[in-house]
């Protein structure tokens, strides 16, 4: 997936106005929603615990 579909699907902008932003407000805004979406816990199934 292109950082322009990222963007474009997040905040619905287009590729002129992801190309008219600076590379570092584009990354605090990839960084701050990476932070929000919530982890899910793992969890151990069959095929993980061959070798344990």
């Amino acid at each position: 997936m292109s950082l322009y579909d990222v963007f474009h699907r997040a905040y619905g902008w287009t590729v002129a106005e992801i190309d008219a932003t600076e590379m570092g407000y584009l990354l605090t805004l990839m960084r701050v929603k990476a932070l929000a979406i919530p982890k899910r816990e793992e969890k151990l199934v069959p095929i993980d615990e061959v070798g344990l």
